[in-house]
């Protein structure tokens, strides 16, 4: 009975630690084309200011683009400082872009 008990509150554990970590890009004015980050409740985390996003990676980081200057954020929205000047995520084959 232990056993089964530790197995599913490790299971909730689990799902609830991801369920959290994960954000989704969402545009909430077609017309503004300014872009967030929301989470699975659809509650904004990220406020939609940016003019291009891309999905979070594993490590909690996004590439966001303001204008043509492209920036790291993390899931505080918080910029990442990085020794690279004007780097932009490359589009492999025309099948979207990826940065990391």
């Amino acid at each position: 009975m232990k056993t089964i008990l530790f197995s599913l509150t490790v299971l909730f554990i689990g799902i609830n630690a991801i369920s959290q970590a994960v954000l989704a890009p969402f545009n909430p004015d077609k017309e503004a084309k300014k872009w967030g980050f929301i989470n699975p409740k659809g509650e904004v985390v990220i406020a939609a200011t940016y003019d291009e996003v891309l999905e979070f990676s594993d490590e909690g980081l996004a590439l966001v683009r303001n204008g043509k200057s492209w920036s790291i954020i993390d899931k505080t929205n918080k910029e990442i400082a990085v020794d690279a000047k004007d780097f932009a995520p490359v589009s492999i084959f025309g099948f979207g872009k990826r940065g990391f």
